[in-house]
């Protein structure tokens, strides 16, 4: 009876541990690419990868990635594999090693998962030597609300451009009724959450926003982008211990901006 019993406890084990296998790589789970892919902070050996997955479950689950030296992927010069998980809302970012011969010339990306592929993407290394041109593009104070992403459409589509440089303001924190929203509902750029960012939860959700705009997805994917960060990424006229826009019935600013 006790070998009887030790076998059908190893067996009811084996059933268990192959569940949660099967719903940790649940491969009849829809994926879905929404919110496109990016690359950026390339130096000149390395460059980062990024993309989102939208699935129905919160359970984790393994993302392909690969890159190639042609955009139909016939030869592909590194590829690896990695978690996505909700603990970091779903999204993918991966230091991504260039081979040295394709130093300072464009290379192709992209992701897969439960037989689904991301968005080809195209990024390109910081040339070892001067290089006869590299240029960059500057821009900021981006108000999804506030109008459309035009620049963004503009900087992607000009073939002389390598390098993009985002000075600031990447999104905006306020409600949708905040700065510069007055036709917003006309545009169909009603700011998502509805209220101010506070919570990770609401910063989350603005960028990820931010990240549906088609021409901002075409910027990420055509070119490498550098961000630094300004004010409205946290809260307006940010410093050190506190913010302009931050009052004490919204919490304790260090939380806020953890969560930023």
């Amino acid at each position: 009876m006790e070998r009887r019993s030790f076998l059908k406890f190893f067996v009811l084990l084996l059933a268990s541990l192959s569940l949660k296998l099967r719903s940790k790589n649940n491969k009849s789970e829809d994926i879905f690419f929404n919110h496109g892919v990016a690359s950026g902070d390339p130096t000149h050996t390395n460059v980062i990868i990024w993309t989102k997955l939208t699935k129905s479950s919160n359970s984790s689950i393994q993302v392909n990635w690969e890159i190639s030296d042609n955009i139909d992927f016939i030869n592909i010069i590194n590829q690896g594999q990695t978690e996505a998980s909700g603990y970091n809302d779903f999204t993918v970012k991966v230091d991504v090693k260039i081979p040295k011969q394709y130093n300072g010339i464009s290379v192709f990306y992209r992701f897969s998962c439960n037989n689904q592929f991301s968005d080809i993407g195209k990024t390109i290394t910081l040339p070892f030597y001067n290089p006869d041109e590299f240029n960059i593009a500057f821009c900021s104070c981006s108000n999804y609300p506030a109008g459309f992403f035009n620049a963004y459409k503009e900087i992607a589509n000009n073939d002389e451009i390598d390098l993009v440089l985002h000075l600031g303001d990447y999104l905006y924190e306020y409600d949708k009724n905040g700065y510069a929203s007055e036709n917003a509902a006309e545009l169909d750029r009603v700011s998502i959450p509805s209220n101010e960012l506070i919570s990770l939860r609401d910063y989350r959700l603005r960028h990820a926003q931010y990240k549906s705009d088609k021409d901002l997805q075409l910027l990420h994917k055509t070119k490498p982008m550098i961000v630094v960060w300004d004010d409205h990424e946290f809260t307006n006229n940010t410093w050190k211990n506190g913010a302009e826009n931050h009052s004490l019935d919204e919490g304790i600013f260090y939380e806020r901006k953890i969560n930023a």
